[in-house]
């Protein structure tokens, strides 16, 4: 008979953030994955960091071609995904300036993508989920709720969502209109009713998704969110920065917020 599951948890510094991996299994060998998924992420962080001057996205960015390797392969794959957002978002998503690559936040949620595929194929019965800073994937759990801080530093704020997606990732508005944690600078002005601080949530099966789109869902327009969230099969809700829901993007909304 297979033993009542237990939950092992860990943090740890990585992607430009603390992450945190959780799991409820029943194995004896669930602290060993964990441990793995770590080891996991600081590989993958060598082939994405935009700061990194070894990492393989540097590397390309200097015009060095990506190598034949398991390694040049997922990176060309992100690229392509990135590229497929910012083409469908008529450039409200953006690779970056300058002719140099940033995948930033697509990244780091790239990267909680493949740790959870990892995880989910030790054992068919264990769940849990990766956090990144914000960039949260569940998986083998059934529409969880969850408490997402919002607003900024100086305004925050909390909202309760229960989740009908496997991910969900926020972003807030700075006045100099750029994602904080790159250099990336987006292209549209702010729609109506949105200030300096208003906040976006997203979710989507994939953590790349999500965080890709919350840019778009900030800095595009209501045309090309509702054409990202047709494509992707995203939901998508907009807050100003006194937590007041403004606008809701999606065909099957049935969260609870």
């Amino acid at each position: 008979m297979r033993k009542s599951p237990t939950a092992f948890n860990r943090v740890r510094p990585a992607l430009g953030t603390l992450m945190k991996i959780q799991l409820e299994s029943a194995a004896a060998e669930a602290s060993d994955w964990i441990t793995q998924a770590f080891e996991k992420t600081q590989q993958l962080e060598k082939i994405f960091s935009f700061h990194d001057p070894a990492s393989l996205l540097s590397q390309f960015n200097l015009g060095i071609p990506l190598p034949a390797t398991e390694q040049g392969k997922l990176l060309q794959e992100l690229i392509g995904k990135a590229r497929l957002v910012e083409n469908i978002s008529q450039g409200s998503f953006s690779l970056g300036e300058n002719s140099k690559i940033d995948l930033g936040g697509i990244a780091k949620g790239f990267v909680v993508d493949q740790v959870v595929d990892f995880l989910r194929l030790q054992d068919e019965l264990t769940s849990g989920f990766v956090n990144a800073g914000g960039d949260l994937r569940f998986f083998r759990q059934r529409d969880p709720e969850v408490e997402l801080r919002l607003g900024s530093s100086e305004r925050p704020f909390q909202k309760k969502l229960r989740l009908v997606r496997a991910a969900v990732c926020t972003s807030s508005l700075n006045v100099a209109s750029t994602d904080p944690q790159t250099s990336t600078r987006y292209l549209s002005p702010l729609r109506a009713g949105l200030d300096e601080a208003s906040s976006a949530v997203v979710m989507a099966e994939k953590a790349w998704i999500a965080d890709a789109l919350t840019k778009v869902v900030l800095f595009g327009t209501t045309a090309q969110i509702k054409a990202c969230c047709e494509v992707f099969q995203a939901l998508a809700f907009c807050f100003n920065s006194h937590g007041d829901l403004l606008e809701v993007f999606g065909d099957d909304i049935q969260s609870k917020i």
